[in-house]
């Protein structure tokens, strides 16, 4: 390899790293700026271990819903596959 291709190799690679990590420290300080602003609003209060547990949003017969939907669909999908190769004694 020439090194002129490994000069702009070296430098895509680290023109790419230096622009990730500054994104990565810019998003970090954005959340936290976020944080220290939403602790400071009324109504925010840091959690007591006297407090009842939240319920999840999604129960657990939802999830149980959405993966008989899922598996469903995919013997749907999956099934004249499946005879075919069955058929042919694969």
């Amino acid at each position: 390899m020439s090194i002129l291709k490994q000069q702009k190799r070296l430098w895509f690679l680290a023109g790419a790293g230096f622009t990730g990590l500054g994104v990565f420290t810019l998003e970090k300080e954005a959340w936290q700026g976020v944080a220290n602003v939403s602790a400071q609003l009324p109504g925010a209060h840091a959690p007591t271990d006297t407090e009842e547990p939240v319920e999840p949003m999604f129960g657990q017969q939802l999830w149980y819903g959405v993966a008989r939907k899922w598996n469903s669909g995919v013997d749907a999908v999956f099934q004249p596959i499946v005879k075919e190769l069955a058929r042919r004694g694969l």
